[in-house]
């Protein structure tokens, strides 16, 4: 059995179905945090990422290509503090995880590396893999849906979005038009040297972005090769939706378990 390690500390109309990642961004947008790359991913003091746009390689790689990357034994600290309405969403995340990986997400006591789960960051954003020592996960207001917290916490532990994989022009297509200018950087792909794939490319995973991701006119900015007008959303809806079992496979296969 692994376990997982954090600190709680819980300090417009749209013409198109919303996503939740679409509400992500908003929630951070509204909380100053506009400028996270790929939407909810920190970069600053971050020696896994590059000056400006973050990183050039992802978190796809096999435990032992990136010892330093990888939780160690997949503990991840944890404490709490106050009581909010959040922890709830964040509880039944946590279940999600115990009952669907090995990952197991525990109080904190002495461990030295943890992440500290916070309300008062503002904002839905978590850094990406094990950076040691105290580890920032922001879930602010307008963050209380479970499938938000285990999104965040899914990039904690180890992934990025699911668009960035090496594979994924097969499966979508990318519109720059119809995105704010300045985030075109937020849909880069990494490429085979880069990174290791785990499992299929799943166009409805709790890591992919919706269809209307950074888009400036209420127009697409990814849609699946097979469905360019976007009648089934991309990723999870905003109301519903949690971990697929792509994604409980992905994290399973990273831990070795």
């Amino acid at each position: 059995m692994r376990a997982v390690v954090f600190l709680l500390c819980l300090g417009v109309a749209l013409a198109h179905e919303r996503g939740n990642f679409e509400h992500i961004i908003e929630i951070n947008r509204e909380a100053g945090h506009g400028d996270l790359f790929e939407g909810d991913i920190p970069c600053e003091d971050n020696p896994m990422y590059e000056e400006t746009k973050c990183s050039e390689w992802a978190s796809w790689g096999q435990c032992e290509d990136n010892p330093d990357f990888m939780w160690y034994y997949c503990r991840m600290t944890c404490g709490k503090c106050d009581w909010f309405p959040t922890v709830d969403a964040i509880y039944a995340a946590f279940d999600q995880y115990n009952e669907h990986t090995c990952i197991r997400w525990v109080p904190r006591t002495t461990e030295t590396d943890y992440a500290h789960i916070s309300r008062s960051y503002g904002g839905c954003w978590s850094y990406v893999g094990r950076l040691g020592g105290k580890q920032d996960l922001s879930l602010g207001e307008g963050c209380e849906s479970t499938k938000t917290a285990v999104h965040e916490m899914m990039h904690c532990a180890g992934f990025y979005h699911t668009q960035s994989r090496t594979d994924r022009d097969y499966y979508v297509n990318i519109y720059e038009e119809n995105m704010y200018e300045g985030t075109e950087y937020n849909f880069a792909k990494y490429t085979a040297d880069q990174v290791d794939l785990y499992g299929y490319y799943d166009l409805y995973s709790i890591m992919h972005y919706d269809c209307y991701s950074f888009s400036k006119n209420n127009e697409p900015t990814i849609t699946a090769k097979n469905d360019p007008s976007c009648n089934t959303p991309l990723g999870q809806p905003y109301v519903g939706g949690g971990f697929r079992q792509s994604d409980i496979d992905k994290l399973n296969s990273m831990y070795n378990c």
